[in-house]
């Protein structure tokens, strides 16, 4: 299921008459449910019963189901653990790959870096070069 789920997208903008739905989506048993929003079964029976559960359970439950609600992630989804871009349905990210990209990006930065002095170490040396040749050419004369 992704954000754009009628389901998941109504109960992100909170439909309350939703949550059934949205727990179904998450492959929870009553039990499990209650488990994972930190309360009694009954209490989970009773906000079904009364469409009252609160916003952030329904919420919790959406993104559980798959949902990212944040802004820039639209068409992202969660499923049994993984990250997926938009449209992807193979190769998620695990949260170690998700991790690791702050550390990518300081080897990145460090490359570039070496780049940039190596390329000013060339022009030095192309530099040197012709101060060689022009100091050669004014001593043949």
């Amino acid at each position: 299921m992704s954000v754009t789920s009628p389901i998941l997208q109504a109960a992100l903008e909170g439909d309350l008459s939703t949550f059934r739905e949205v727990q179904l989506c998450c492959g929870f048993t009553d039990h499990a449910a209650a488990h994972y929003l930190g309360v009694s079964l009954r209490t989970l029976r009773r906000w079904r019963a009364t469409l009252s559960p609160p916003l952030s359970a329904l919420r919790l439950l959406a993104i559980r189901a798959g949902a990212c609600p944040w802004p820039g992630w639209e068409g992202w989804e969660v499923h049994t653990g993984y990250l997926f871009a938009p449209g992807q349905t193979r190769r998620g990210f695990k949260p170690g790959h998700v991790m690791s990209v702050t550390f990518l990006h300081a080897q990145i930065r460090n490359y570039k870096q070496q780049l940039a002095d190596l390329d000013a170490e060339i022009e030095r040396l192309r530099a040197e070069l012709a101060a060689l040749h022009k100091a050669r050419a004014f001593g043949a004369r």
